[in-house]
């Protein structure tokens, strides 16, 4: 995430100059994170940083030798705009959401969620993908609106 960060802030600095704006144009990041809120992929896009010291890095090394500090940020004000979902994903092992939607938080607001399926019509079928479910994930979206 935090090269995609990276990518993302080159582009808006090179339009921003390109285009003569006055101000940064608005951000807007969606996809498969394959992460959920609690994990720190959702700290450095909410708060715009992580710590050299965070918690995860040690957690995903094996050896002590692999655990390298690293202090991440950008420079972007994003939230969720489809909020908290309770899941995107759907198997009877794993129910997360791990699917994301991050808008610019300086130029756009959510006026309005897609709602998403009940767990009682999810899991009807055991898990997704299903007849009814026909992806591993379920499509989250929102209306968002500029900020005047």
């Amino acid at each position: 995430m935090a090269v995609i960060l990276g990518h993302i802030e080159g582009v808006v600095k090179l339009t921003k100059k390109s285009l003569n704006l006055a101000r940064d144009p608005a951000v807007l990041i969606c996809g498969d994170f394959n992460s959920t809120s609690a994990r720190g992929v959702h700290d450095l896009l909410r708060t715009g940083s992580i710590s050299a010291n965070f918690k995860e890095w040690k957690e995903f090394c094996e050896k002590e030798d692999e655990y390298v500090e690293l202090s991440l940020q950008h420079p972007f004000r994003l939230f969720s705009a489809c909020g908290e979902p309770a899941f995107t994903n759907f198997v009877p092992q794993f129910q997360a959401a791990i699917d994301w939607i991050y808008a610019d938080e300086s130029a756009l607001e959510s006026t309005s969620v897609i709602p998403l399926p009940t767990l009682e019509e999810v899991s009807a079928n055991v898990a997704i993908p299903s007849v009814v479910f026909p992806s591993d994930h379920l499509a989250i979206g929102c209306d968002l609106k500029w900020k005047s």
